[in-house]
């Protein structure tokens, strides 16, 4: 098929797509709006017709690009569980409802049948990525949607971070002259403050290491700054920003002391665990573009794609509840559902919202957030990571989302007293340690599930989640005044057993962390000792043509493709290999199985250098170690 006409397939499949996607909602809303008494066939033909163009203009757009339709349908799939989400709730909540303009069963009925669709669309979706991956060439293309994918939405963050920025600087300066009693004023300028600078940061880390990694410039390795001296640093600024606070001076130096207090405190947990890299010869440890990019994927991808379902689970388990008490029943316009929203305590008592909250707290937030923080290890298959940096992947990515959360928590606690805003700082960097130890976790779990080993990756995602619910659960229950003891406490003697206990709870998971941190380490350590240095490859490998990498028969008695390639303890095994042309010191050849390329019967063989510390470019254009953005970009 010439070029040309693959094009003008492929804008006929955009134009079908597009007139199926104006169809098909569009029929099901004037079915569902229809009033009582009158046919609504005309609004289901319209959406079936919409449904045969839309498959149709999918079909025809795979059948000439499938690169574009797999991304395009990976990414419309997360999309698709969120509507799908969101039409439970509204089929629930409109079957309560009466009104003359439109039959309740009915517009019930097909918003459940719009949330059929959409989950066997995300199905397909999800389906045709997994076929694709196992095309040929399928590898290479996706490390570069990987790298685009950084630059893009890094860019997209960064300038959205500039713009918060500068607003923040223009509240900061209009607030200099602050009188004490008017400090609370401050907290939409510490909100945008905090925001600006995780967005810059997330951004530019996306940014730089995406366009780094698609132009081949290799990335050193980590070098860790001491622990205790970020932690210093962290505390200082605390104690500068409550100064400030207590003597209403330079207030506009208190936006900027938030700042450091919210990323600060993440950065020194992360360098407590990753101490161990500093034992390890250059070429076993980690580079800075796959550290940076999990915590920059923490911070923009992560917490982004959280905040919307744990608000879609909050909103929608409270509209479940309220219908399932008769707060819709007579409904007759939509006010109701916020008014309801507003004023629960005439159809929830206390006990049925304290049920809600534990069941969205702690158990819908931590499923939802402990896997989208430990996704990015998924993401960083390419590197081959071993047990020890995939602890410290999902760590990083754990402290970033951490600081999104003390930003929101730490101007909480601002808006309410700015005497309050250092303990709440405290506290919230404390927390941190809970993501970070969680998040790493199943980053382990990811490990495992590369080896194969599904139901030791499913335990470690479910103890994670397990230690995130216990810690939701404890706060919630204690806020409730349901532990013995708690019911007599005045609100600020709750407060203040809240945070002691919050701060020993944090104590013993910064321990445990401590522990899992450095035993990984030495176990890496001691791999690395029985192992040696890299093999050297022959002299011609050197020689070899551009490309990311080359395929050779797989030998009969091969592991099966597991999704990463089987390995022993250290992800996969370096072997020496010789290959025709030229010459190569410090190579060695790891032989993966190739998931995402060539089918069964081949080994991938990528390429690996390492010399000075540092990674030399895949002959394919990517990173060697990272190739992709090595991070979340590599394939």
């Amino acid at each position: 098929m010439g070029k040309g006409t693959r094009w003008f397939l492929f804008l006929v499949g955009l134009f079908l797509g597009f007139i199926g996607l104006l169809a098909l909602p569009l029929g099901l809303v004037a079915a569902a709006i229809e009033s009582p008494g009158y046919d609504a066939s005309q609004g289901y033909v319209a959406a079936a017709v919409g449904l045969a163009f839309l498959a149709s203009g999918c079909l025809l757009v795979r059948a000439v690009f499938p690169t574009v339709s797999a991304v395009a349908g990976a990414v419309s799939a997360l999309g698709l569980v969120i509507l799908a989400e969101i039409l439970v709730v509204v089929a629930v909540v409109v079957n309560h409802v009466s009104t003359v303009d439109l039959d309740p069963r009915r517009a019930s009925l097909t918003a459940w049948m719009g949330v059929a669709l959409c989950v066997t669309f995300a199905a397909l979706c999800a389906a045709n990525w997994w076929h694709w991956l196992r095309m040929r060439g399928s590898p290479e293309a996706v490390r570069r949607v990987k790298q685009w994918l950084a630059i893009l939405y890094g860019s997209v963050t960064f300038l959205g971070g500039l713009a918060t920025g500068v607003s923040a600087l223009s509240a900061a300066l209009s607030h200099a002259n602050l009188a004490s009693y008017e400090l609370t004023d401050l907290t939409r300028t510490l909100a945008l403050a905090g925001s600006a600078a995780i967005s810059l940061a997330a951004g530019t880390i996306l940014v730089w290491h995406g366009s780094s990694s698609l132009s081949n410039v290799p990335s050193d390795r980590v070098r860790v700054p001491p622990w205790a001296l970020l932690l210093l640093a962290a505390l200082a600024a605390i104690a500068l920003g409550e100064a400030l606070i207590q003597t209403d001076t330079a207030v506009v130096l208190i936006p900027l002391a938030h700042v450091v207090a919210v990323l600060l405190p993440g950065l020194a947990i992360l360098a407590m665990a990753a101490r161990g890299l500093q034992r390890l010869p250059a070429h076993a440890r980690a580079t800075w573009r796959e550290l940076l990019t999990m915590w920059g994927y923490g911070a923009a991808g992560a917490a982004s794609i959280a905040v919307v379902f744990n608000y879609v689970n909050l909103v929608g388990a409270a509209l479940i509840a309220l219908a399932a008490r008769g707060a819709f029943d007579g409904m007759r316009n939509s006010s109701r559902v916020s008014n309801s929203l507003d004023r629960t305590s005439p159809y929830l008592s206390q006990t049925d919202l304290l049920i809600i909250l534990l069941i969205v707290i702690a158990v819908l937030v931590p499923f939802n957030e402990e896997f989208w923080k430990g996704f990015g290890v998924r993401l960083l298959r390419g590197s081959r990571p071993t047990r020890y940096q995939a602890l410290l992947f999902g760590v990083a990515a754990g402290v970033a989302f951490g600081a999104v959360e003390a930003n929101q928590y730490g101007t909480g606690a601002f808006s309410q007293s700015a005497y309050r805003w250092w303990d709440a700082m405290l506290l919230r960097g404390g927390a941190s340690s809970l993501h970070a130890l969680a998040s790493g976790i199943v980053g382990l779990g990811w490990y495992h599930f590369a080896l194969g080993q599904r139901k030791r990756a499913l335990a470690l995602y479910l103890l994670a989640v397990g230690m995130h619910g216990s810690w939701n659960a404890l706060n919630v229950l204690a806020s409730a005044r349901v532990f013995p003891g708690f019911r007599d406490l005045s609100n600020h003697n709750l407060g203040i057993a809240l945070e002691v206990a919050v701060g020993v709870l944090a104590l013993g998971v910064l321990f445990m962390l401590w522990k899992l941190s450095g035993s990984l380490a030495q176990e890496e350590l001691e791999e690395v000792r029985r192992n040696g240095p890299p093999a050297t490859l022959e002299p011609q490998l050197a020689a070899l043509a551009p490309a990311a990498a080359f395929a050779v028969p797989a030998p009969a008695d091969a592991e099966p493709l597991t999704g990463f390639a089987p390995a022993p303890a250290f992800w996969h095994e370096e072997q020496p290999r010789a290959a025709p042309g030229g010459h190569d010191d410090g190579e060695s050849v790891p032989l993966d199985a190739d998931v995402e390329g060539g089918g069964p019967g081949f080994f991938a063989v990528n390429l690996r250098r390492q010399s000075g510390g540092r990674e030399d470019a895949e002959p394919g254009g990517t990173d060697v170690e990272d190739a992709g953005v090595a991070d979340v970009l590599p394939e």
